[in-house]
């Protein structure tokens, strides 16, 4: 059985973070890299000319998805600033970047307007969607799951706790396993939120019949706030482990 795929969010707030991390995430196995500026945030659009430059430095590397997020609070947006993230995926698409990470609500739920724009833009460009922890902050998981599987949407971020609440993904394993039985292999499920070393080997038992899965980390891999090549490797090394004892 081939392992589950180990996503690092990076912080891209600068030129010299961004190739930075990068280049310690691809070192230390990572398959994919979610590309965030502003992570004291929770994400939000980067530079394309960054996505541009890790790119050119990872020509065999992970696969590099962008954020788009225009800004900070909530997850309800303006025709404007929808216009806007559209101009976001074309610019991220020149880029080189392999997908984009999307989410937009209107009233507690996904957006349809807004999606209608954003994958269209997305597949235009041959780019993978992955719906971001917004899902996490719908007023009902079932039903915009079943929103998002009539769209060209790939992934969805979750660790089946409340965005707002502060909760790790190991809280949310029962969710998780009736989100992954609802979805029943038409979506991938990325797991992310606290996700580490001390949890990884709980969540990788726990979830096994949530397919296809993968696993997103951010904080766990950091040391003195950039990502750290050998804590990346860690979780790959766990992974590994893993697979091979099934």
């Amino acid at each position: 059985m081939t392992r589950s795929a180990i996503e690092i969010c990076i912080d891209c707030s600068t030129e010299a973070m961004a190739l930075e991390n990068a280049l310690a995430s691809h070192e230390g196995g990572a398959d994919r890299l979610e590309c965030c500026a502003r992570m004291d945030v929770g994400g939000l659009t980067p530079d394309p000319r960054f996505l541009e430059r890790i790119r050119r430095a990872l020509t065999d590397g992970p696969e590099i998805l962008a954020m788009i997020r225009p800004r900070d609070g909530g997850f309800e947006f303006s025709d404007a600033e929808v216009r806007g993230m559209r101009q976001d995926i074309a610019d991220a698409a020149r880029a080189s970047a392999d997908g984009v990470v999307i989410g937009a609500l209107k009233d507690g739920l996904p957006d349809r307007q807004a999606l209608d724009i954003l994958c269209a833009e997305a597949r235009q460009h041959g780019l993978r969607t992955t719906f971001h922890r917004a899902f996490d902050a719908t007023k009902d998981r079932a039903q915009a799951l079943d929103m998002l599987l009539a769209y060209p949407v790939h992934r969805i971020l979750s660790a089946g706790t409340a965005w707002d609440g502060g909760e790790p993904a190991s809280r949310g394993v029962e969710i998780l396993l009736a989100l992954g039985r609802q979805s029943a292999g038409r979506i991938e499920w990325v797991i992310g939120g606290g996700v580490g070393a001390a949890n990884l080997g709980h969540l990788d038992h726990h979830l096994a019949s949530v397919r296809p899965r993968s696993f997103h980390a951010f904080s766990s891999v950091l040391t003195d706030g950039r990502t750290d090549a050998g804590r990346v490797a860690t979780l790959v090394a766990m992974l590994n482990a893993g697979t091979q004892d099934v």
